[in-house]
């Protein structure tokens, strides 16, 4: 405890004689009563009170921090002072030649009697630049080159144009390196100009007589230098320094300051020009606490007044306090640590003195090493380096803190200064020592992390999340949704559909991106050498003159190749190749929906919600992925069967080429896709992983959308730790440091460029990456775990989570599939709404022969009956119907229609009701009509929930978890109580024949669905208004606005939307346009004020 205090100079001092302590104890100072009074019960003769209470300590650290406060001022006055620095500085900047900054002791607010102050002119008229960049003509440039430079160090090469003849007179040299600028005849041409005649140099500044001033002049560089990335990326744990400081610091641009290394690689440092952080500095600075602000405070001045014939420099305790509010937690420094602070900051200096060896390994950070005291390497440290490589290297920092050092020499000297004093003490201390050990215990016990407390932190964590995305059930649900989909809708061999992106990989993730991918099966794709038969077109494999993971299609020559070469193909240095352009450009014009557009490989409709791409199956391994099947893992995944299943179903060629391929034009490229193998490594996946790769992905869409992170990376990560951990390692309470394995592995692979392909390790996914978009990465991911847990914990409103209290776990398979139906039913719907008459009649054949001829579990059952019965809505809707009413043919089509129409109503309350009455409508029975809607309409809907494409979804959850949990009767199928409690909003398909094209909505607004209520009021409107009763009709028309101001069944603010649409067009229809007029204007008001999404 003395030691914190500097009040003993060496252990010698205290073996001198027996009472040494007591005399120490007797000489300290009145004002620190308190703290003589604790120390004085710890070692004095009462031998009652051997141990000293915490909170005691804490109270006399609060002591000593008030009497330093009052002795070097409050926040207030640190504040008053920077002010006024920044005035003077505003106030001098008189001309955009050059910036006056004021930094030193005082720049920064530091109020230390005689403080130093520093003046740096920044010379802004000259632009440094890298030694690549381009040079303009119209001012002074300087190339920044620091590859034979010492780190922190570099060269500046004056850039050839008009005024670099100016420049090398003035201040330049020529050497082996071209025309230099001399940081000697640099400061010597300022000093010449000097108003002060008796100036003098000092360092790289220019000091005045009175030696008041440091005046430095320096460049300014706008870049980032690489030796300095690692400051950008390495991981820290606390927030310090918070990420707006960080790019508004890296915005500054560093300054090049002109002075040489001492251990510079060439004979004369007087070209080398020192790299200077001092705009960082004082923006970290100024990001402090009052508690670092007086730390950094006593120990200057401490250093200037009791230390001053010691090499220590200012800026040692500078960086030692940069690099120790890195680590610390921010709650550290308070009052009640102060005293441990400095003591922190005591230590790590003692530390850093003793290993060379690990500041001169410090030499890639942001906060300079100590140069003064770097030693050479010896020949062991050398080797170590070498063996480990560079990644090793950047990470002994790291180590080296935690005492994970792994020389022999260091652990030798790993003995505290405290623990050798103990053990130097006389024999009659020895109570005394065993008190002190004591209270040395506690301390370290007091600073131990809690391992149990970790885990159960990491177990809390994990069930919130498992709660807020959904339990395995909910994955296996989505997952077996998805499998209906791709089996009902695979109804011709000729091609595969296959469900992919966040949903088809069963993740939770709001507005989750779908993809649907379509498997040209009758295509088959062969090795280049293979044989060519001529029963089917045949593609030819070849990858040798191919970016890695790319390859060339070539048409086979057989009684396909000219259809093949008209359609998609184009003649070419290799021969007739698939052309991916022609490829995707084919399909867009023949797709259904007119205003789709490309998306990459992908084809994407008009509504957002699909990715449609085709490709093609190749039933062979790439050599350049059969790395993958036989390279040694540390864990047992993936499976061998999964392995062996994944390689069976072959490998997909996607329309995109490649940014960096070999040829000239990527269009004649195709990507290798390893999608079927992705899914299949995914499925076997244990809750845990799927969970880390859920929040991951989350977290990308919501807080990292602007950064170039893309969903990939963050696959291929979890993929490399899975087969890297072990499987034990995947478990709730290693959750959270799961993630933050992700975490680092990702900013390793951004760190070095360099993110290998899970199969084909030569392929760089991050290639093409500018280093800008890099460190928007970087930076991104070293928020993810702050921008996670306060989200978790004070619910920012980034990420909209739930709160945690308002959980409730209901984690029976029926409700966790009943959710994933419920979110994933506007999959269905939309994908059904575009199928033409023969797509659709195959669903309905595809999915009762399922409910016939198999035996699926309970859920699978009521998946086939659900695309069962919606799939009979469509399919009579794409059905001419026939003007000749007598014919039998139309009989016996009315029948068949009226068939489909009438199963189709088991889905739910109203929606096959509605599009019966609309069918009948349609038939001339307006009768029919009129009762159906009537029986609709009478029914009670106040415990019905509205299933609505783009309704918040935690409303259908809410419903669910309050009310189907109670009110269905889970012995009864999922399809029967959808029937009895749902109401599903009516979807508009273009070309449907029941479509009322007089009363939807101009092309100012395009109407995809339409809310139930609203439609049965608008059927019963067209029955009475066709009847002429214009009674009735009215009284329809008072019901839809009685409807809209109740928000019956309306969904989102889209329902409304178009209900108001449907008024304007009605009142049209009867001839009233000022009232159409009317809703129209309300309709265009009301929708400015929404999304248009």
């Amino acid at each position: 405890m003395l030691q914190y205090l500097g009040e003993i100079e060496d252990q010698t001092s205290a073996t001198s004689s027996a009472p040494a302590l007591e005399v120490i104890l007797n000489k300290m100072p009145t004002r620190f009563k308190d703290l003589h009074d604790v120390l004085g019960r710890i070692i004095g003769t009462n031998q009652e009170s051997q141990t000293t209470e915490i909170t005691q300590f804490y109270r006399c650290s609060i002591d000593i921090y008030r009497f330093l406060y009052t002795i070097f001022g409050s926040i207030k006055r640190v504040k008053a002072t920077r002010t006024l620095y920044k005035v003077l500085d505003d106030c001098t900047k008189i001309s955009p030649m050059y910036t006056n900054i004021s930094s030193g002791g005082q720049g920064e607010g530091l109020n230390i009697p005689n403080g130093d102050y520093d003046l740096m002119t920044v010379l802004e008229q000259i632009k440094v630049k890298l030694d690549c960049s381009v040079i303009e003509e119209d001012q002074p440039i300087l190339l920044f080159d620091n590859q034979y430079s010492y780190p922190g160090f570099a060269h500046l090469k004056i850039g050839q144009n008009r005024f670099s003849e100016e420049l090398f007179t003035s201040w330049g040299e020529y050497t082996i390196y071209g025309p230099l600028i001399s940081n000697h005849r640099f400061k010597n041409y300022f000093m010449s100009r000097y108003q002060d005649h008796d100036c003098k140099i000092h360092g790289p500044c220019i000091s005045d007589l009175p030696e008041t001033v440091d005046h430095l002049f320096c460049f300014r560089a706008m870049l980032w230098p690489d030796v300095a990335e690692s400051w950008l990326t390495r991981n820290k744990s606390s927030i310090w320094p918070p990420t707006d400081v960080m790019l508004n610091s890296v915005s500054h641009g560093i300054l090049i300051v002109p002075i040489g290394s001492k251990f510079g690689s060439s004979e004369d440092c007087s070209f080398e020009w020192r790299i200077s952080f001092s705009l960082q500095e004082r923006d970290l600075i100024h990001s402090f606490n009052y508690v670092q602000l007086l730390c950094l405070t006593v120990l200057k001045y401490f250093k200037k007044d009791v230390l001053k014939e010691t090499f220590l420099c200012s800026y040692f305790i500078k960086t030692t306090l940069f690099w120790l509010c890195e680590e610390l937690n921010e709650n550290m420094w308070n009052p009640e640590n102060f005293v441990q602070c400095i003591h922190e900051l005591q230590r790590r200096l003692l530390y850093w003195m003793s290993f060379e060896e690990f500041i001169k390994g410090a030499s890639d950070v942001c906060y300079r090493p100590f140069n003064k005291f770097i030693v050479s390497r010896n020949a062991y440290a050398e080797d170590d380096v070498e063996e480990n490589g560079p990644a090793e290297k950047k990470y002994s920092r790291i180590q080296n803190f935690y005492g994970e050092v792994r020389n022999k020499t260091f652990k030798s000297k790993s003995t505290s200064y405290f623990d050798r004093f103990l053990n130097n003490l006389p024999k009659q201390f020895e109570d005394i020592c065993h008190d002190l050990r004591n209270v040395k215990r506690v301390i370290q016990e007091s600073q131990t992390i809690d391992v149990n407390q970790l885990y159960r932190h990491s177990r809390n964590i994990h069930d919130f999340l498992f709660m807020e995305f959904g339990s395995e059930y909910r994955v296996k649900a989505t997952r077996t949704f998805y499998k209906v989909l791709d089996d009902s809708t695979k109804i011709s061999p000729v091609y595969t559909n296959i469900s992919s992106g966040s949903q088809g990989e069963g993740l939770n993730v709001p507005d989750g991106d779908y993809d649907l991918m379509t498997i040209l099966e009758q295509i088959k794709v062969k090795h280049d050498s293979s044989t060519i038969e001529e029963d089917s077109p045949i593609l030819l494999f070849n990858n040798q003159n191919s970016y890695p993971g790319f390859a060339h299609l070539k048409i086979g020559q057989n009684r396909f190749s000219k259809e093949l070469l008209a359609s998609w193909g184009e003649n070419t240095f290799y021969g007739p190749l698939i052309s991916n352009n022609r490829f995707k450009n084919y399909f867009v014009s023949r797709y259904r929906d007119n205003d789709c557009m490309l998306h990459g490989p992908c084809i994407s409709d008009s509504r957002g919600a699909v990715d449609h791409l085709f490709c093609f199956r190749s039933l062979i391994w790439p050599d350049v992925a059969e790395s993958w099947l036989i390279r040694k893992r540390s864990s047992t995944w993936p499976p061998t069967d999964v392995m062996l299943n994944s390689v069976s179903q072959g490998i997909l060629l996607v329309p995109i080429g490649s940014k960096f391929g070999s040829t000239e034009d990527c269009s004649f490229e195709w990507r290798i896709s390893f999608s079927l193998q992705e899914r299949d490594l995914i499925h076997s996946f244990n809750y845990v992983q799927v969970l880390c790769y859920t929040i991951c992905k989350y977290l990308k869409r919501d807080l990292m959308g602007e950064s170039r992170l893309c969903s990939y990376f963050i696959k291929t990560a979890i993929f490399w730790l899975s087969e890297e951990l072990d499987q034990n390692m995947w478990t709730p309470e290693n959750f959270v440091q799961c993630i933050h394995e992700i975490q680092r592995r990702l900013l390793y692979w951004v760190r070095y460029g360099y993110c290998p392909h899970y199969f084909i390790v030569e392929n760089n996914l991050f290639e093409g990456l500018l280093p800008l978009e890099r460190k928007l990465i970087e930076v991104a991911l070293h928020n993810l775990f702050p921008l996670l847990l306060q989200s978790i914990f004070y619910q920012k409103p980034k990420l909209h989570f739930t709160d945690p209290n308002d959980f409730k776990e209901i984690n029976t398979p029926f409700i966790e599939g009943s959710k994933s139906i419920f979110i994933l039913l506007k999959v269905v719907r939309a994908s059904l709404s575009w199928c033409t008459l023969k797509q659709s009649r195959s669903i309905v054949h595809k999915a009762l022969f399922r409910l016939l001829h198999n035996k699926p579990s309970y859920f699978t059952k009521d998946l086939y009956m659900l695309f069962f019965c919606y799939a009979n809505q469509i399919f009579p809707q794409n059905q001419r119907i026939s003007c000749h009413t007598e014919n039998k043919r139309m009989y016996s089509s009315y029948k068949q229609c009226l068939t489909h129409f009438l199963i189709g109503t088991k889905v739910d309350v109203m929606n096959g009701w509605l599009l019966l009455a609309s069918y009948f409508y349609r038939m001339d029975k307006p009768l029919y009509t009129l009762k159906i809607t009537e029986i609709i309409l009478a029914k009670p809907r106040e415990d019905k929930m509205l299933i609505a494409d783009g309704y918040h979804e935690g409303v259908m959850l809410t419903y669910l978890e309050q009310v189907a949990a109670t009110k269905w009767d889970q012995k009864l199928s999922f399809m029967t109580c959808m029937k009895i409690h749902c109401v599903d909003m009516l979807y508009i398909i273009p070309w449907s024949i029941l479509n009322l094209e007089e009363l939807l909505p101009d092309a100012y607004f395009t109407v995809s669905t339409i809310p139930p209520v609203i439609y049965a009021h608008l059927l019963r409107f067209v029955c009475y208004n066709a009847d002429g009763n214009i009674s009735l009709r009215e009284r329809e028309i008072s019901e839809i606005i009685k409807t809209c101001r109740n928000n019956c069944f309306l969904g989102d603010w889209k329902g409304r939307a178009t209900a108001y649409a449907m008024l304007a067009n009605i009142y049209k229809s009867i001839n009233n346009d000022q009232s159409a007029d009317y809703w129209k204007s309300h309709f265009f008001r009301f929708y400015r004020e929404h999304p248009k999404r």
